[in-house]
């Protein structure tokens, strides 16, 4: 049994939004998955809580935005986040995991500025997946090459349970990708 110094705590994140920019549009549904991983192999070893929401927005939702997510405003109308539920996976965490990171890191920390106080990172740049030979690093092309089903991509709770189980897959190398994406972790720790 790994020693609880080994062990580590990650929130994986996922939010779908009314548009691209997170200076002018909103969450409309956010997923969090709190887990135990063995910071020494990078096996993700328990998930410990999860919480997924809806939230009504204050703008339009951009039809492109519909398109690949088919949240409608009507869907959302009076949904609203549970911000102590939020915010207590948020504080547990060493670190943030999402895919694309940039984009989801933008606009949680807009919501809670708490989610910018700690390390994000980013499983579609943080591994080379064209060096282990897939075509894309897109979520849904990296869970069809691995044969991962999910009842349906672009909706934040089924893409964090997506990426879970991406990064709990063996590598080429022999080693869970989520060990390969730790080391970018040890990059962002390093004094400058």
């Amino acid at each position: 049994m790994a020693s609880s110094r080994s062990m580590g705590k990650v929130c994986f994140v996922d939010v779908e939004t009314t548009g691209l920019n997170p200076h002018c549009e909103e969450i409309i549904e956010i997923a969090l998955t709190l887990a135990m991983y063995d910071r020494s192999t990078g096996a993700i070893t328990a998930k410990l809580n999860q919480y997924a929401g809806l939230r009504e927005p204050s703008v339009p939702i951009h039809r492109s935005a519909t398109r690949i997510h088919g949240l409608k405003k009507s869907m959302l109308k009076g949904q609203c986040l549970d911000d102590e539920s939020v915010l207590t996976l948020l504080a547990q965490a060493d670190f943030f995991v999402a895919h694309n990171a940039p984009f989801d890191r933008g606009f949680l920390s807009k919501l809670y500025p708490q989610a910018a106080a700690k390390p994000w990172l980013c499983s579609m740049r943080g591994i080379n997946w064209r060096a282990y030979g897939f075509p894309g690093r897109s979520l849904p092309t990296l869970l069809e090459c691995h044969k991962i089903s999910i009842p349906q991509t672009h909706r934040a709770e089924a893409d964090v349970q997506g990426v879970i189980a991406l990064l709990s897959h063996t590598s080429p190398g022999g080693k869970p990708y989520f060990y390969h994406l730790l080391q970018t972790l040890e990059t962002l720790s390093q004094p400058v």
